[in-house]
């Protein structure tokens, strides 16, 4: 069955062109191949495409939890200042209140107890 089929291929190309019979196969092939090739290449393509697009994402995505964890960060440092002053202060003012001495009515010193 396949044997007759190429012998009908082979005739009509003789009608066509006379002698193409005899090498319409090896054109065949040649045509079967580029086309394999062309296709393999669209999809190497294809994929190189999509591998792109995919580190492209990753990357926009890390640069988001980046940008996301630095804000993060940047909140928490400025919490910790406003803590540190806060407790500096406190500190500056206990410090303050015991450094202080009492006034007293004969020009800064202390009268003896009797």
């Amino acid at each position: 069955m396949i044997n007759r089929e190429v012998q009908e291929v082979q005739f009509a190309a003789d009608e066509i062109n006379p002698g193409w019979g005899r090498s319409i196969w090896a054109e065949v092939a040649q045509h079967h191949r580029q086309i394999m090739a062309r296709r393999q290449a669209e999809m190497m393509q294809a994929n190189k495409r999509a591998e792109i697009e995919r580190q492209v994402k990753l990357a926009r995505n890390k640069q988001k939890n980046t940008q996301a964890n630095s804000a993060q960060e940047a909140a928490k440092a400025e919490r910790d200042a406003e803590r540190a002053a806060a407790q500096l202060l406190k500190e500056e003012e206990a410090s303050s209140k015991k450094a202080t001495p009492t006034a007293t009515k004969s020009g800064g010193k202390k009268k003896k107890k009797r």
